[in-house]
């Protein structure tokens, strides 16, 4: 008899379901633990752009809780500003709030991210932090004032912006989707292409990391920065001094993903890979009520619009 299991390939996804499965005899065997396939399309299927790394569960992914509060401050600190109350909302570095998602994949290193700052991570404002912590400290109203303040947010949640798209069914959809999002990720790593590409960058990369003196390379680009790597340069401290060395090394890398075709591959397969779910998945994502980076897009908008000057700017 033919293995059962056999013809399970990349297009399914491990979930408990239940098979009868007949055997020798006319017996049924109840089968637990099949994988359940991944054939249902994901709905709003985004245009391909390995430039922005679209990919098809960006729709479902909240982008940033921590940007959706500073819009609503804002607001709400211009209603109170219209009835005579003043509540200093500070200037904020809204650059911290990029990609802040509950949950991005990890992507292949960019040339302009390699030459600004090599493989440290962004580092913080720490002028931003601390108009932040004063505010907070400082920032509740007398009792006279908040059911002014009440009102203000009622108003700014009715009439500028809901909660709608951070909460409830958006939520749920937005944590499964992070969770196939890494799944997808993961399982593209190991496709052959991908496989093959990395080999092809590490060739690529390896004068300039004998160069650099950093030590081996790991088998592709996800392994970076190596240990050897972050010892050299310090890049597990965001703050730290990035070195021209650092960069040209950083440079090297972004250059080498493009010419061994690796990032081409990572890209092809992952989103083929997002592009399809299980069905119990395929209806939490399409209980969803929000388009994230159209909701995203409209918080950007208030944020500018809205934004206070930098002190001494």
């Amino acid at each position: 008899m033919k293995n059962p299991f056999a013809s399970f390939g990349s297009q399914w996804i491990a979930k408990t379901v239940t098979l009868a499965v007949i055997v020798a005899g006319g017996a049924t065997v109840a089968v637990s633990n099949l994988p359940e396939p991944a054939d249902h399309v994901v709905a709003h299927l985004p245009a391909k752009d390995a430039a922005t790394w679209g990919m098809p569960l960006d729709r479902y992914v909240i982008v940033s809780f921590g940007k959706r509060d500073y819009a609503e401050d804002l607001l709400v600190a211009k209603c109170l500003s219209g009835r005579g109350i003043d509540w200093p909302v500070p200037w904020q570095d809204v650059d911290q709030y990029r990609g802040d998602a509950q949950s991005q994949t990890p992507r292949p290193l960019s040339g302009s991210a390699a030459s600004e700052r090599g493989y440290h991570g962004q580092a913080e404002d720490e002028f931003s932090t601390y108009l932040w912590h004063r505010f907070v400290a400082a920032s509740a109203l007398p009792k006279s004032q908040q059911a002014t303040e009440d009102d203000c947010l009622a108003q700014v949640r009715v009439a500028r912006l809901s909660t709608a798209a951070v909460s409830g069914r958006n939520q749920v959809a937005s944590t499964r989707a992070v969770e196939l999002a890494g799944l997808a990720y993961t399982r593209a790593l190991r496709d052959p292409r991908v496989t093959d590409a990395g080999a092809r960058w590490r060739s690529c990369l390896a004068p300039a990391a004998a160069e650099a003196r950093v030590g081996a390379l790991p088998a592709d680009p996800s392994g970076m920065p190596s240990i050897g790597v972050r010892q050299l340069f310090g890049t597990d401290v965001a703050s730290g001094r990035v070195t021209s060395a650092e960069k040209r090394l950083a440079t090297a890398d972004a250059a080498c993903q493009t010419s061994s075709g690796y990032r081409r591959a990572l890209y092809t397969a992952e989103y083929r890979l997002q592009s399809r779910v299980t069905a119990d998945d395929a209806r939490i994502l399409a209980a969803a009520t929000a388009d994230q980076p159209a909701f995203d897009r409209r918080l950007d908008r208030i944020v500018a619009e809205n934004l206070p000057a930098k002190p001494g700017s």
